[in-house]
């Protein structure tokens, strides 16, 4: 059976398609490959990402030219809609401040983390959560295990393959 796959990218899994890390050529090939696969990336994940680039290039991990590639290569993978902005949720909504900092204590993870989660169990895609098999892709374990513990699919990129969804 054929199934739309929807992934969310944490910023730890971005960054990797964005510039030369462990993994960068798996998950970078993995969504090229699949391009009937949608890729999402929160909004604040976005800036997440950003902002880890930017600590590389000022740690001098990226040269001038790999940090001004890297952005590059980011504007190119939304401009082709290979990776899309999910900004459904604003992390200054103060009822939503109040529900993420729930998850906070529960699974012991960020806000950023969190609101991941919550974008993909209470987005406007949160019906691709299960019917359409939406996965969250990070190599984060705590995330990863926040995500497992709240019901989703986890592909945690550091410790293997992505789920068979035929299996399920």
């Amino acid at each position: 059976m054929s199934y739309l796959v929807s992934h969310y990218l944490d910023a730890s899994v971005a960054v990797k398609i964005l510039c030369k890390e462990d993994g960068s050529e798996v998950i970078t090939e993995y969504i090229l490959r699949n391009t009937s696969a949608m890729c999402y990336i929160t909004e604040f994940a976005l800036y997440e990402t950003l902002s880890a680039l930017k600590g590389k290039w000022k740690r001098r991990e990226l040269s001038d030219d790999d940090y001004t590639f890297a952005i590059a290569k980011l504007e190119a993978f939304l401009d082709e809609k290979l990776i899309q902005i999910d900004a459904d949720f604003k992390p200054h909504d103060r009822g939503l401040i109040h529900e993420l900092g729930q998850l906070v204590k529960k699974h012991g993870v960020d806000y950023s983390d969190v609101l991941q989660i919550y974008a993909v169990l209470h987005g406007k895609r949160r019906h691709y959560a299960f019917e359409c098999k939406t996965v969250l892709v990070t190599a984060d374990s705590d995330l990863a295990k926040a995500a497992t513990a709240e019901g989703l699919r986890v592909w945690h990129f550091s410790k293997g393959a992505p789920p068979n969804l035929e299996e399920e």
